[in-house]
């Protein structure tokens, strides 16, 4: 997790996910957008934090920033076929499963996206 961190941070935005005073996780943009204005977005959360709400709210205030950002047209985001958690974090969030595809770390993963309303 830290290492993911220190290199999203690096190159994209990314935000951590705080609690009190406590982070609990973090998310971001995965990627730069697209020529088509697409972004692949990622999110975690500490495994002891996990099932409190933390990741769909950080997805519902990536959006809006997304929403805001006029060169954005749509979000992406991947999750692993086991992750249920996940999936519904996505789902909540309006996110539309469009395919599949395999991670070489995470293996069969399915394919979200989400248009960005103007």
């Amino acid at each position: 997790m830290l290492r993911w961190l220190r290199d999203l941070a690096a190159r994209l935005p990314s935000w951590l996910m705080i609690d009190g005073d406590e982070v609990v996780g973090a998310c971001g943009y995965k990627t730069a957008p697209d020529a088509a204005g697409w972004v692949e977005i990622g999110y975690g959360v500490a495994e002891t934090r996990r099932g409190r709400g933390h990741a769909t709210r950080a997805v519902a205030e990536m959006i809006a920033l997304a929403a805001a950002e006029p060169h954005i047209r749509a979000l992406t985001a991947q999750t692993a076929v086991a992750n249920a958690a996940s999936q519904g974090v996505l789902a909540r969030n309006g996110f539309t499963r469009v395919g599949e595809s395999i991670d070489p770390e995470d293996g069969p993963m399915i394919v979200w996206r989400l248009g960005c309303a103007r």
